[in-house]
């Protein structure tokens, strides 16, 4: 959920002209540690560093703030901040652009815009990243319904042009753009889910003046025609250069009608050489807008030509769309693959020579706002945290936990990064925290209230992380404005430490800790279990908890030589506790379970 031929039409009150000149520059002092020039970090949306070899697991909880720097248009900063040429750039939901030194968070430059207000949902100003490349920055916006791309000069801020790229009512672009090729840039826009209208796509761009080359509609002329809406393309694409295609994640149809490129990953094709160059090549849809049931279920009161959010949920459509970006990544057989998080809590596994879904996890629990954050890859594993705070890390091959580690908040959108062995992430309680890549081991907790002296928290934002620099930059929103962080081992501002992590209601326990837990909540036959990964330590104790009206249980799969399951707790009702009998007994290594009387409720128990 977010919200024909383009305006070339240079748009003066979308973005104005650049404030005064600043005094400050970007640092100038080479830096070893690499920079962070994209959304993702990489073509792939990696969101990792590979540079970086300063920061360690050894280390990481000394990481101190070197500065801090308010927004000052008092905006709120919901995207990750990239780093290039010794300058941190932001972009804040009023639709203000800025230039910081990378070692002092002095101003540089700003470019003065206009937006409004603006959430995790429903794009205003500037939600995506600003992408520095060849001596610009481009940065897209949302400006009362109008979708922009505009490109600024790195050194000074000032705007050297801008296009409208959609002008449908209520629409707008939170992605942010991809330069690639040669001065190529693509570009994804929103439909408006709440009207008739609704006709998302994206173009590609020349990257020299803004000319639009390509346009394509996510959904097929035809099917518009036959009443058919949605797809919008909210998160940032992956591109390969490799084979010179993107990957992009699609959002849920926008009425009752059904379209199977919704909710799905697109192949599409980005080589200006060849004749399909700017289409769509192939599509493969993730889970349905009736999860957890595998296929579409009309309801009789279904009213399929009635837009989002009544058309569909009078169809009982649950707005299972994609809001978090894909990862690309390179499986054991040499295919590329490509997944992503689906607000349905399951990340998909998709083989992109084939277009077929090699695995899925089922890590969240499902919900209209739940999962949006963008996950990472390293040559290890796949880092995604979910909403309700816990961080997974999963098996590039085969999708299952290596480690799950709870604590890092509530509705939990951040980016999450990862470098040198260390996986960073954001609570939106409001502290920046570090954990051991192996094995999810914590390292840090940063409270950003103690350099603030204020009470922050980022429920609801959609911030991310980026490493550059032997620094880590993250943002913390104190109110309804944002202040932006670097962080530096041995800086004096208040290194966090490692206090203990607290495990919510419903956490699948601490790694390092002994005890486990598995938590059912209401709906749980047909949503299954809250926590689907459970972690504990060898020799320790799992306890299984149901909050739904119906009566559970937690079963191993495996069985013993007895004929008995490895593991079983008995059948209990809401809001009963019980021990999982025989957990006591399991060597390291992971163990599918399930309901005796809900098989659809299945999930893993990790033992480290």
């Amino acid at each position: 959920m977010r919200r024909g031929l383009l305006s070339a039409v240079l748009v003066a009150v979308a973005l104005a002209v650049p404030a005064g000149a600043s005094a400050a520059t970007c640092a100038t002092t080479p830096s070893a540690g690499g920079d962070w020039t994209l959304y993702g970090g990489t073509f792939g949306n990696s969101r990792t560093q590979t540079a970086e070899t300063t920061m360690s697991p050894d280390n990481a909880g000394t990481l101190g703030k070197v500065w801090a720097t308010a927004m000052p248009d008092g905006g709120v900063i919901q995207s990750t901040p990239t780093v290039k040429d010794g300058c941190v750039f932001t972009g804040t939901d009023l639709g203000h652009v800025y230039a910081f030194n990378a070692d002092t968070g002095a101003q540089v430059w700003e470019s003065l815009g206009q937006g409004g207000g603006g959430n995790a949902f429903v794009g205003a100003g500037i939600i995506g990243a600003p992408v520095p490349a060849d001596g610009r920055v481009y940065v897209t916006a949302t400006k009362d319904g109008k979708s922009i791309v505009a490109a600024i000069d790195e050194v000074t801020g000032a705007i050297l042009w801008q296009k409208v790229i959609n002008d449908a009512p209520g629409a707008g672009a939170d992605a942010s753009p991809v330069p690639f090729g040669d001065h190529l840039l693509f570009q994804s826009y929103q439909g408006d889910e709440s009207g008739p209208d609704s006709n998302p796509g994206f173009v590609i761009m020349d990257a020299l003046d803004g000319t639009v080359l390509r346009e394509t509609k996510i959904i097929p002329a035809a099917d518009f025609a036959n009443g058919d809406r949605g797809g919008s393309v909210t998160a940032t694409t992956a591109y390969d250069p490799a084979t010179k295609t993107f990957y992009a994640v699609d959002g849920n149809p926008a009425n009752g009608h059904q379209n199977q490129i919704t909710d799905s990953f697109l192949k599409i094709d980005g080589d200006p050489a060849s004749p399909t160059f700017g289409r769509i090549l192939a599509s493969r849809r993730g889970d349905s807008e009736s999860y957890p049931v595998p296929q579409d279920v009309d309801s009789p009161t279904c009213s399929h030509d009635l837009q989002w959010p009544v058309g569909p949920l009078s169809c009982v459509h649950t707005d299972m769309d994609f809001l978090a970006s894909p990862n690309l990544w390179t499986a054991a057989n040499g295919h590329l693959m490509a997944g992503a998080l689906q607000k349905s809590g399951v990340y998909h596994a998709v083989d992109t020579t084939t277009m077929t879904e090699v695995w899925k996890a089922t890590i969240g629990a499902s919900c209209l706002g739940c999962n949006l954050a963008s996950s990472a890859v390293d040559a290890n594993a796949i880092y995604v945290v979910v909403s309700g705070g816990d961080l997974y890390a999963l098996d590039k091959e085969t999708g299952l936990p290596k480690w799950v580690a709870p604590g890092n908040g509530g509705t939990e959108f951040h980016g999450v990064a990862v470098a040198n062995g260390v996986v960073y992430v954001e609570s939106d309680f409001g502290s920046l925290n570090a954990y051991r890549a192996a094995d999810g081991v914590p390292l840090l907790v940063h409270p950003f209230p103690q350099d603030t002296n204020t009470v922050n928290q980022d429920i609801g934002n959609s911030s991310g992380i980026s490493v550059a620099r032997n620094t880590v930059f993250v943002s913390t929103k104190d109110s309804s404005t944002s202040t932006l962080f670097a962080f530096k081992l041995g800086a004096s501002g208040g290194a966090g430490g490692l206090p203990p992590v607290p495990t919510p209601p419903g956490g699948g326990g601490v790694p390092g800790g002994g005890t486990g837990q598995v938590v059912s909540g209401p709906g749980a036959s047909s949503a299954g279990y809250v926590t689907p990964a459970a972690v504990m330590t060898a020799g320790g104790t799992l306890t299984y908890t149901n909050a739904d009206i119906v009566r559970h249980d937690v079963v191993a799969d495996d069985k013993g030589a007895d004929g008995a399951p490895l593991f079983a707790s008995p059948l209990i009702s809401a809001g009963q506790s019980a021990d999982v009998a025989g957990v006591a007994k399991l060597t390291a290594g992971q163990y599918a379970f399930h309901c005796s009387i809900h098989v659809g409720m299945q999930g893993t128990l990790v033992v480290q």
